[in-house]
């Protein structure tokens, strides 16, 4: 399991800055999946929006927020660290 803390706000409202997520690296990830993943040297909360073979497009919740794969471009699954498995989520943005 991975246990991280939510910074910042690009994942509100489903994820406040400050709230402790825990991530399970045994779920693959699915179009809805909340994932912790690296990029740039840092590791980053977001929402599945498209798998492309290897490649996943992310976005976060707060799209005005939100510094993702609509202004850098996809991400490899290679770069996946976990899927968000609590808080329990649905699968579709708010």
């Amino acid at each position: 399991l991975l246990v991280r803390r939510v910074v910042g706000s690009s994942m509100q409202p489903t994820l406040s800055s400050g709230q402790i997520v825990i991530g399970s690296k045994m779920i693959k990830p699915r179009i809805g999946s909340i994932i912790v993943f690296a990029h740039l040297g840092r590791e980053k909360i977001k929402r599945i929006s498209a798998i492309h073979g290897q490649d996943v497009a992310v976005v976060g919740d707060n799209k005005q927020e939100s510094d993702d794969s609509r202004s850098y471009g996809p991400i490899n699954t290679n770069d996946v660290k976990a899927v968000i498995i609590w808080p329990r989520q649905s699968r579709t943005r708010p």
